[in-house]
């Protein structure tokens, strides 16, 4: 866990997932685990590349053929100095702010703009 909102987006950016499947479940098939770790890279080449490729691994974890489903290796990214990486994850940090600041603005106005209604006691409905 990070100790502030811009360590967290920080590793949400640069860290891969940690195992989920297998950690939280030891029931979980064989090779559901590497679905889940390619289907969530970070890296869009390591990902995969149509629903297609995706349907036919989560086939072979449920015809238990799992354990042959291997990930791409990961590769080597040129990293960027620090000041410019903290700089670009503050603007991200602010896109994320603003984006979510005008989703709950729309919601808002949306919820006043619904008629009150009240039950058979006169409570408010909404």
């Amino acid at each position: 866990m990070a100790d502030n909102p811009i360590g967290l987006l920080h590793k949400h950016v640069t860290e891969e997932p940690k195992p989920l499947a297998a950690a939280m479940n030891e029931l979980c098939p064989a090779g559901l685990e590497n679905v889940l770790v390619k289907a969530m890279a970070k890296e869009p080449a390591r990902r995969y590349q149509s629903a297609n490729d995706f349907k036919k691994d989560l086939q072979l974890v449920l015809e238990g053929n799992g354990a042959s489903i291997k990930l791409p290796a990961l590769e080597k990214t040129k990293k960027l100095p620090l000041k410019m990486e903290t700089t670009v994850l503050t603007v991200r940090a602010v896109c994320y702010l603003f984006c979510w600041t005008m989703s709950v603005l729309v919601l808002v106005s949306l919820l006043q703009d619904l008629p009150e209604t009240e039950d058979q006691s006169g409570n408010p409905v909404l």
